[in-house]
């Protein structure tokens, strides 16, 4: 089909518009059509250009945001354990680290001080 006449591809759009709103038109609009419409229609073609642009930056934004939310799930699901490390007294507990946890001195340094 050519569309050579501005009136032709309105004529055409119009035809389109039977069967979908103006904005499902515009987001489907194929190829072939839009290469019929720019040379009558030049400012059309840069806004098209542009909402394809900041489509694609929009999708990077979502998957960016995705990633970020999937990490912030993840750590918020699993506590950060505290980094295991030993008691000054030398003697850990039995997972590893002595802390105790009341404030008291650690009754295995006094041990050790035996």
């Amino acid at each position: 089909m050519k569309l050579e006449t501005a009136e032709e591809v309105r004529k055409f759009l119009v035809l389109c518009l039977k069967t979908r709103t103006i904005t499902k038109l515009a987001k489907v609009l194929p190829g072939w059509l839009s290469d019929q419409l720019d040379p009558h229609a030049p400012h059309l073609a840069e806004l098209r250009e542009t909402a394809a642009r900041l489509d694609r930056e929009a999708e990077r934004a979502h998957r960016a945001y995705a990633k970020a939310l999937g990490v912030w799930i993840a750590a918020d699901a699993e506590p950060p354990r505290p980094a295991v490390s030993s008691c000054m007294c030398g003697y850990p507990d039995d997972e590893g680290a002595h802390h105790p946890t009341d404030g008291a001195p650690c009754y295995m340094a006094e041990r050790a001080g035996q």
